[in-house]
């Protein structure tokens, strides 16, 4: 059903761009409300996993880790294991790691899943979420625009990263010019 009121359109700057959610429905208001809740939970991520911000969890992690057994919450340790997964899915080019001695990636962490646990193996390993973090911000901003209700929406993180749910105003496929 073609939806009779214009599409909402909320951005805002994160993670040293600008992510723009544009929305279609019947109501507004919802949209419009569901749309900055979406922008809330990228900038929560943001948050979680910048490296430039010291106050972040990942932050934490990188000076910690190199000293002694650093505690994770349920989600970083997901985040962690999925990124060690595409690392070796990838043969090592996908890597969160940074100063790893050789391009070992993970073999420079001990990652432990179960006890929610990270260390570094030297003193110079850092991680950067840069490949993932915008990624990762939209699929959990499409996450509550879904259950919200919301069925049509594209949302960008910049230039390099799109999701879209459902079609378009005009219930075509969205359109995304590379």
């Amino acid at each position: 059903m073609k939806s009779s009121v214009a599409p909402v359109l909320c951005r805002r700057p994160a993670m040293n761009t600008w992510f723009e959610i544009v929305l279609h429905g019947n109501d507004p208001e919802h949209l419009s409300a569901a749309g900055e809740a979406a922008l809330d939970e990228i900038e929560r991520i943001e948050k979680l996993l910048s490296r430039f911000d010291p106050a972040s969890e990942v932050s934490r992690i990188n000076r910690e880790a190199a000293v002694s057994p650093v505690l994770l919450d349920i989600e970083m340790t997901g985040i962690i294991a999925t990124c060690q997964q595409a690392w070796f899915d990838t043969d090592g080019y996908f890597d969160i790691t940074v100063g790893s001695a050789g391009d070992a990636g993970f073999l420079n962490i001990e990652f432990d899943e179960e006890a929610r646990t990270i260390a570094f193996r030297a003193s110079n390993i850092r991680l950067d979420f840069g490949g993932f973090g915008k990624g990762y911000a939209l699929d959990c901003a499409a996450q509550l625009l879904r259950e919200a209700g919301i069925t049509g929406a594209i949302l960008h993180g910049g230039t390099s990263s799109v999701l879209a749910i459902g079609s378009d105003i005009g219930e075509q496929r969205w359109r995304v010019d590379l």
